[in-house]
């Protein structure tokens, strides 16, 4: 393992996902998550690189994430990070960026069409 330690990443489900069992029956589920951020340049919000995140949820939280979250829901997770060194098919070496995650939450998406202020059209986190 490249590296290890516990992290809180906010982004965008990447994909649809379903629960899974161990062979002991332990419930799993899986998930990506797209984590971009916003850079100023100019006084233009542009979007940065986006790193993608492999999570995994267990026991009865992850029965609970497949019935509530779904792509594109945008969340906030908390666990244990681990970069792994892995081979991809056409042989090159890569990195996944895994999370165990402890905890996990929705973030609500700004529903007001009409800023009030010139701060919050400009700003990333409104």
């Amino acid at each position: 393992m490249a590296g290890e330690g516990v992290i809180t990443v906010t982004g965008n489900i990447g994909n649809d996902f379903g629960i899974f069992f161990t062979q002991s029956n332990k419930a799993y589920a899986k998930f990506s998550i797209a984590n971009t951020p916003r850079i100023k340049k100019d006084e233009v919000w542009q979007d940065g690189v986006t790193t993608w995140f492999n999570c995994t949820v267990w026991g009865r939280e992850a029965e609970v994430a497949v019935e509530h979250l779904r792509k594109g829901t945008r969340v906030i997770v908390t666990g244990r990070f681990a970069a792994n060194a892995y081979t991809d098919k056409e042989g090159k070496e890569r990195t996944s960026l895994d999370i165990s995650v402890d905890s996990y939450g929705v973030i609500p998406r700004n529903t007001n069409n009409a800023p009030t202020s010139t701060e919050t059209q400009n700003d990333p986190w409104a």
